[in-house]
């Protein structure tokens, strides 16, 4: 259904608005001002309250919380998965598992921080007072069967107990339900999996009990069966199982033996967790008894916490993060201070970023709502949630209606048939019943907007008014909505109609449409309105769209072109991609087809940078017509390359050889003849774009030179980046790139989130974009129509660390960004014996970990001496270890230098590496050649040989060198320069760059580590 076509329907479902709602709009909180504040009474003592919010310095701000007093008709309830181990689900899920159980569920919210790639929770879970996890020394927050909720560490106290030779044995279980590692003794129950998911050797001592686990209580167990081995331990009901890793406490467990009677008993330090049937975990303390905590992260993300005040009431509290126009999200410094003002003295921060989500049924609806747009664009599948269920008696008369929502914004001009106001009914306990079949409508000011007497809203002119809708029959039985009729936006996003989804751009088939809705933005809160309130374009003929936002691609497949959507000042343009977009065919990166060469010709891969027009290689097509005294006319380069979506044009760059001979290239046609095609002269000796028009070719057969009258008999051309197109665009644009790093180094988890798109239209590709940790590629989520980009990666806590992200477009432009961490570092054992004092030590141990030093240290002792000026011989070694070359490939160099023999024997085989991949070229003196191996190099030459040691194409700042030495950089050197400074690895001293300085082994310590 068009929205511009028919009536807009809002289906009411709030109740009264509440005074705090009109003291909130306007408010400054600290962090901000309040832009609009809504609030809905999901029962007595139970309120949602939804903000947007103007930050202070982060822009717009969107969050949601409840707010929950003990006595309410709700109460919370934990629920976990249907396992511990792999159980994550979404939050729908996890409540349609109460609404299985015969509660109505009013509200829910994701909880504790869990391992992705497990699924078990951190800190301790209890659903029904049975123990699901423990609480591994974290915060939680009790929820108490009679009274308020409080925020404690229960540091639980788990006892083993039994007699073995003749003696009381006690012992400590340090873990229930966590996943086993070589420390301590671990508890599990079949809640956790159907078993024990150990892989290491050890023992596993099965029990069988009737009992469950409980705080406070002691549990008889009787053994059945001693394993010892690698497999896992098979959990089956009515059992327990003790574990220990082979390298753990075996002590613990080595006398127990089949048939053996023991006992459990489950204590906590903090009493008041005895009377909880439900306890989550949480993390980092916000506030405690009043007190906000210091060195909390700054980093702004999606959030979610749990805050108490002093008269018990809860907050449950998230705000949507990392969507420009929509939420930045908060710092936990940020949170706190949030909480703080919202009148918690205890607070904990639960799992944000992707996991981030709350939801509501508001009154009158039958199922949650969700509130908010989570960071990954659909909601994370988590391993806890806090629910609040309404377990009062169903009166089924009706009580109360509601209006839902209680406050919108409508954009002058839309739906002139008017927007239709439905009207939702509950009992006396906030039970769903059917509505009233009388509901009457007024209007506070009829300037504004006029209502009918069934809910029809017509407006009229900018400004605010206020609808009431009264329930006929129903005594005191009225809801109110305020309407703000706008005439102007800060903002739109387009919405695919059919998935809901962010659209930001678009690659659709021949023919296909797609229908989009636009959604206008005023200070961070959505405008109701209708497509037919915008004006819709398209640059060009590759598309069309309709003033009701169906977007029709063409027939030109490959076709790029920009769909701009707009009302008054404000515009939004997303990049259209019609059909397929350009197939890479070689890149002699990662795509090189089989050329077979005739008689007198070499086809190769050439890594020499000076050859190279994009990434680390290109084809060389070496040849001699003279070859046997053959004195041949042409000479083929045979390949197989099948055109299976008919491009218009075969697209690549082409290095002549200034040899005066024809390129050609051998083709195959739709009725299956061969013919040539003429692709260049080769009378130059540099890079050129070369689009060859096709039409009806099925088949690439590869390429024919044919030597002139005046052409040269011997000579080597080289392709790069041949790609079949269907236009002749020439994308020299890098993409754009942008990542964070969430999640603090504590948590043992860290998200890696950004969007990746191409600037030239084109759709990236996930297989051209590469997530490093540490120098190595991680596994990550891709999004190809936003670009989002998300990998979760368990940090270590010592040392230095980098995150990294590469992405290449289809023309072969490269974009890169690293995110360096600093933790506090040891140095280790095996370490050099100079550098535990030295600024240089985590990027030096960085370097070490990475095998990156050879075993004896570069100065030929374990002393480092960090200070002192590097040579090219010894920066030649690590630069090709840190590159990870085989300096095997490379043995048959010959050097054109002088003085080869004076290269020490440590050092040969890795200059001859270099120089074969050509970053490290010589010193020309005279007309001579030298390595120079054993004399120091100049910050200038170092970051050159760094530059190279980039694919070409990689993205340089187009910024001028703002150093004041910025004209004493070599000009061999500047571009190199750029782009070390662009990628933020190289940098200067008090605002000079000294590119004639020596650079010690310290600093390029530093500057290697920019290669991970």
């Amino acid at each position: 259904m068009r929205r511009n076509a028919r009536v807009l329907s809002i289906v009411i479902a709030l109740c009264l608005l509440t005074s705090m709602a009109a003291q909130a709009a306007g408010l400054n909180i600290g962090i901000g001002t309040v832009n609009q504040a809504t609030t809905t009474k999901l029962a007595d003592l139970a309120t949602l309250a939804q903000y947007k919010l103007q930050h202070n310095t982060a822009g717009v701000q969107s969050e949601q919380f409840i707010e929950w007093k003990y006595g309410s008709q709700l109460q919370p309830m934990v629920v976990g998965g249907p396992t511990i181990y792999g159980g994550s689900q979404t939050m729908s899920a996890a409540a349609q598992t109460l609404t299985a159980r015969g509660y109505d569920v009013a509200a829910g919210m994701n909880g504790d921080f869990f391992t992705v790639a497990t699924g078990v929770p951190m800190g301790m879970m209890v659903t029904d007072g049975v123990i699901r996890t423990s609480d591994a020394g974290f915060w939680a927050i009790g929820f108490p069967s009679n009274g308020a909720p409080f925020m404690a560490k229960p540091q639980l106290t788990t006892t083993l107990s039994y007699i073995a030779n003749g003696s009381q044995q006690n012992y400590n279980i340090d873990h229930i339900n966590k996943v086993r590692t070589a420390v301590g003794l671990f508890l599990y129950t079949p809640d956790f999996y159907s078993s024990t998911q150990t892989t290491t050797a050890g023992t596993h001592v099965i029990l069988q009990s009737t009992d469950q686990l409980k705080i406070g209580q002691t549990i008889t167990a009787q053994v059945v069966n001693v394993i010892t081995g690698t497999a896992p331990a098979t959990l089956q009901a009515g059992q327990f199982c003790l574990s220990v890793d082979v390298s753990g406490p075996i002590n613990r467990i080595s006398s127990m033996y089949a048939g053996m009677t023991v006992q459990i008993a489950i204590s906590a330090n903090e009493s008041r967790f005895l009377n909880c049937s439900n306890v989550i975990g949480g993390y980092q303390p916000l506030i405690l008894n009043g007190g906000l905590q210091s060195g909390l992260e700054t980093t702004r993300a999606p959030r979610t916490a749990i805050g108490i005040r002093n008269d018990g009431t809860t907050i449950f509290y998230t705000v949507d993060g990392r969507q420009p126009n929509v939420s930045a999200g908060l710092g936990l410094d940020e949170l706190a201070l949030r909480m703080q003002a919202l009148g918690c003295v205890w607070a904990v921060n639960m799992d944000g970023g992707g996991s981030t989500n709350m939801g509501a049924t508001f009154p009158g609806d039958t199922t949650l709502s969700q509130l908010g747009i989570p960071s990954d664009g659909t909601p994370r599948k988590c391993a806890n949630y806090v629910f609040l269920v309404n377990q009062t008696t169903r009166v089924n008369v009706p009580a109360r209606i509601h209006v839902n929502p209680k406050s919108i914004n409508v954009l002058l001009g839309t739906a002139q048939s008017g927007i239709q106001l439905t009207a939702k009914a509950t009992d006396v306990n906030y039970h769903t019943v059917t509505a009233p079949t009388t509901i009457s409508w007024s209007s506070g000011n009829n300037a504004i907007g006029t209502v009918s007497t069934s809910g029809l809203f017509i407006p009229s002119a900018a400004g605010t008014t206020t609808l009431t809708a009264s329930a006929v029959g129903v005594p005191n039985a009225y809801a109110t909505v305020d309407v703000n009729v706008v005439d102007k936006l800060d903002s739109i996003r387009l919405v695919d109609n059919a998935t809901k989804k962010v659209v930001t751009a678009l690659n659709l088939g021949v023919n296909q449409t797609i229908d989009l809705n636009a959604i206008g933005v005023l200070s961070g809160v959505d405008v109701v309105s209708s497509d037919a309130s915008f004006f819709w374009m398209v640059t060009g003929t590759a598309a069309t769209v309709s003033q009701s936002g169906v977007l029709t691609a063409g027939t030109q497949n490959g076709a790029v072109c920009y769909l701009v959507v707009g009302m008054g000042t404000q515009t939004q343009t997303i990049p259209v991609t019609i059909g397929k977009s350009p197939v890479v065919l070689a890149d002699f990166d990662t795509v090189t087809p089989a050329f077979t060469p005739s008689t007198g010709a070499l086809f190769a891969v050439d890594p020499e940078r000076s050859n190279v027009r994009y990434g680390n290689n290109a084809g060389a097509f070496t040849y001699d017509f003279a070859i046997n005294g053959s004195g041949a006319a042409a000479i083929n380069y045979m390949a197989n390359l099948p055109l299976n979506d008919q491009p218009s044009y075969i697209n690549m760059w082409l290095k002549g050889d200034n040899s005066n001979n024809i390129l050609s290239i051998s083709l195959t046609d739709a009725t299956g003849n061969p013919l040539d095609m003429t692709v260049a002269t080769m009378n130059f000796t540099d890079y050129r774009y070369v689009s060859i028009p096709l039409m009806g070719i099925t088949r690439i057969n590869g390429f024919k030179l044919l030597r002139t009258p005046t052409g040269a008999t011997t000579g080597t051309f080289y392709l790069d980046q041949m790609m079949a197109a269907f236009d002749t665009t020439q994308d020299t644009a890098a993409p754009t790139l942008t990542f964070t790093v969430q999640g603090g180094v504590d948590t043992g988890n860290l998200t890696i989130s950004g969007i990746a798109q191409d600037t030239g239209g084109a759709l990236l590709r996930k297989q051209d974009i590469d997530v490093q940790w540490d120098g190595t590629s991680i596994p990550f989520t891709f999004e190809q129509t936003t670009g989002q980009l998300t990998a979760v990666v368990a940090m270590p806590l010592e040392g230095y660390h980098r995150a990294t992200v590469q992405v290449k477009d289809v023309s072969g432009n490269y974009a890169r960004a690293s995110y360096p961490f600093t933790q506090s570092t040891t140095l280790r054992a095996s370490s050099f014996t100079d550098i535990n004092t030295h600024w240089s030590l985590p990027f030096v141990e960085f370097m070490d970990r990475k095998n990156v030093y050879p075993n004896v240290a570069i100065g030929g002792q374990r002393p480092l001496g960090p200070d002192v000026a590097i040579t090219r011989g010894e920066i030649a070694v690590l630069l090709s270890r840190a590159l990870k070359l085989n300096e095997a490939n490379w043995s048959n160099v010959q050097l054109p230098y002088i003085d080869v023999a004076q290269i020490p024997a440590g050092q040969l085989s890795a200059m001859k590496a270099l120089y074969g991949v050509g970053i490290m070229r010589g010193t020309l003196m005279g007309d001579q050649l030298y390595a120079n191996a054993s004399q120091t190099l100049s910050r200038a030459e170092a970051f050159t040989m760094m530059g190279r040691a980039f694919p070409l194409g990689m993205s340089t700042s187009t910024v001028p060198l703002t150093f004041n030495d910025a004209n004493s950089i070599p000009d061999y050197a500047k571009e190199h320069v750029k782009l070390m400074v662009g990628l933020q690895i190289a940098s200067g001293f008090n605002g000079n760059f000294m590119p004639g300085n020596n650079i010690t082994r310290a600093e390029m310590s530093k500057v290697l580590c920019g290669l991970y």
